[in-house]
């Protein structure tokens, strides 16, 4: 069975990966793949060095260097990184990411600030207090000058 190793070493909880999905991974896929659960850079190299496959946000090529038996390497985030891309011409890596799964969601946050922005109703000061922004559909709103 191939090994898939899931770097979850985010603190915040923003970022980081619910429990449930864990159990998911894990319950869905159980007859494919064994999956190891990093939570932490400390002994990253140890966890990646023998792994298939790595699923998580972006982490140094360093921690990868020994492995032979990888073959792909998912990031969460919207691209791939450029020096893994590098990487990925010289070899039979499969590399991807997640681009596009929220474009969608991503453009009406945007609609939705710019509007705000123009009204006047956010500012640096709302910014900083209130540290960031919650979202919400544009989908009925107007612009009023």
């Amino acid at each position: 069975m191939k090994k898939v190793c899931v770097t979850n070493i985010s603190k915040d909880p923003l970022w980081k990966m619910p429990k449930s999905y864990e159990e998911l991974l894990q319950k869905r896929f159980a007859n494919k793949f064994d999956f190891h659960f990093v939570e932490s850079t400390s002994g990253l190299r140890e966890n990646l060095c023998d792994c298939h496959g790595i699923i998580g946000m972006p982490f140094s090529q360093g921690a990868v260097r020994k492995n032979t038996n990888l073959e792909n390497v998912h990031f969460w985030t919207a691209q791939v990184p450029l020096s893994w891309q590098k990487i990925a011409d010289k070899s039979s890596l499969r590399l991807s990411s997640s681009s596009g799964v929220n474009s969608s969601s991503v453009a009406e946050h945007g609609l939705f600030l710019t509007m705000k922005a123009l009204r006047g109703e956010v500012g640096n000061e709302s910014l900083r207090r209130d540290g960031f922004l919650i979202a919400q559909s544009p989908k009925n709103k107007l612009l009023v000058s």
